[in-house]
């Protein structure tokens, strides 16, 4: 595992993106076509629109979410409507939104993810966030979804007014590669216990260490990471 801290939230999501940009190029140079999932929230939309720049060879990569929230496509709670100015560069064929609005998302999602992935999945790169809590895409503390280890897809009990479907902790793990986004001194508890590796949040259930790199700025970085 490797924390790479920065200066200011805009610098740390720079990073980032250029690290997946890296990451996919190698993929595609490896492979023939890279899997690239995001997660949600406020924190990546710098490090999107960043990403959308970089020279990666976009016909080739297929862009999944790790977590939506259940509203309408034009809601602005959609995580989706951030990762629009990557999709743009992206095939059509190969922009896949989780379907929240059909009752069998989650069938429908991970078939989807073995179909282009492999059973089980294993995506090239995974984007995560982390919240205050502890939790990283939708796998909240108290959730019994944090330890499904059966499925690749699966719906959350409604947290902060929303239900969500999110991608599993095996597939999370699975990753080639894991990048996470951190900004924010509220974060920085919740990052001292991903980086001890002594955690028992789900951030820290999902944290493989042998494939994360972790950005983050230096309101949530602490003495310990």
């Amino acid at each position: 595992m490797r924390v790479i801290v920065s200066g200011s939230p805009l610098e740390a999501a720079e990073l980032a993106a250029s690290a997946i940009a890296r990451e996919l190029r190698v993929a595609v140079e490896t492979r023939g076509s890279a899997t690239l999932a995001l997660s949600g929230g406020s924190t990546p939309a710098p490090m999107v629109s960043r990403l959308s720049a970089c020279d990666v060879p976009w016909a080739a990569v297929q862009l999944l979410q790790v977590d939506e929230r259940q509203v309408s496509a034009d809601d602005p709670d959609r995580n989706w409507s951030m990762f629009r100015p990557l999709a743009e560069v992206i095939a059509p064929e190969n922009r896949h939104p989780m379907p929240v609005e059909a009752a069998d998302a989650d069938v429908r999602y991970s078939e989807l993810l073995q179909s282009i992935a492999g059973n089980p999945p294993q995506l090239d790169v995974v984007h995560l966030g982390l919240g205050a809590d502890g939790h990283t895409a939708s796998l909240v503390p108290g959730d019994l979804v944090v330890d499904i280890d059966d499925r690749s897809v699966s719906w959350v009990d409604p947290y902060r007014g929303h239900r969500r479907l999110t991608l599993t902790l095996p597939v999370l793990r699975n990753a080639r590669c894991q990048i996470w986004l951190v900004a924010g001194a509220d974060k920085a508890d919740a990052v001292r216990e991903l980086t001890s590796g002594q955690g028992s949040t789900p951030a820290a259930k999902v944290l493989n260490r042998d494939t994360a790199t972790l950005f983050i700025d230096a309101a949530a970085s602490t003495e310990d990471s």
